[in-house]
C-alpha cells in the first residue's frame, strides 16, 4: 500500500502568518549603555559625552538594530537622546531608547508598515504562544492591519481567535 503525501492544510489554506518572532529572529540587535559616558559616572558633562559619541566604535552598529540606555538612574538632559539619535540613524538600521522589547516592538512595526502591500486584502493570522511582546505591540499591529486586511485572527491556525472581517 503506498502511502499518501502529508498535505499541510495550513499552507494550503491562503492564510498569510505574522510571527513576530520570525521578523525579529534575525536582526543584528546590538545595545549602548550611556552609563560609562557620564562624568564619575554620575552627570553629564558636555564636553565628555560629546568625545564618547565621536570616538563610538560604530562597526558594530553598522545596519544593526540599536537599543540605547543608560544602566544607572541619573538624570540625562534631553539634547543628549537627540545627539545619540544623531549620530546612530545614518549607520543604523532601528534606534530606540529603552530595552530589547522596545526594539522589538520597533521593528515588527517597520515591517508591517514597511510590507503593507503584501497583506492588502489577505486573511492575516498574528502569530500566538511565541517571544514576550508589550500589549502595544499587538495592539498597533491590529491597528494598521485592519485597515488593509479582509480578516485578522489571532493565535495558532487550528484554534484562531477571530479579530476583524471585513464585510
Amino acid at each position: 500500500m503506498e502511502a499518501k503525501p502529508i498535505i499541510n492544510r495550513v499552507d494550503n489554506s491562503g492564510l498569510k502568518l505574522v510571527d513576530f518572532s520570525e521578523i525579529t529572529r534575525n536582526e543584528n540587535i546590538q545595545s549602548l549603555d550611556l552609563v560609562d559616558w557620564l562624568f564619575k559616572g554620575l552627570i553629564v558633562k558636555e564636553d565628555l559625552f560629546k568625545e564618547h559619541l565621536e570616538n563610538l566604535k560604530t562597526e558594530d552598529l553598522q545596519g544593526a538594530s540599536v537599543f540605547v540606555f543608560c544602566s544607572k538612574p541619573v538624570i540625562i538632559p534631553q539634547w543628549c537622546y537627540m545627539l545619540v539619535a544623531r549620530y546612530l540613524s545614518p549607520i543604523c538600521k532601528n534606534i530606540v531608547w529603552g530595552d530589547i522589547k522596545d526594539l522589538k516592538h520597533t521593528i515588527v512595526l517597520s515591517h508591517i508598515n514597511s510590507n503593507i502591500g503584501e497583506y492588502k486584502d489577505e486573511r492575516v493570522i498574528v502569530k500566538g504562544c511565541g517571544d514576550d511582546f508589550y500589549p502595544n505591540t499587538y495592539f498597533q499591529v491590529a491597528d494598521i492591519l485592519v485597515k488593509e486586511v479582509k480578516s485578522l485572527m489571532y493565535g495558532e491556525a487550528c484554534s484562531a481567535v477571530p479579530i476583524f472581517k471585513r464585510k
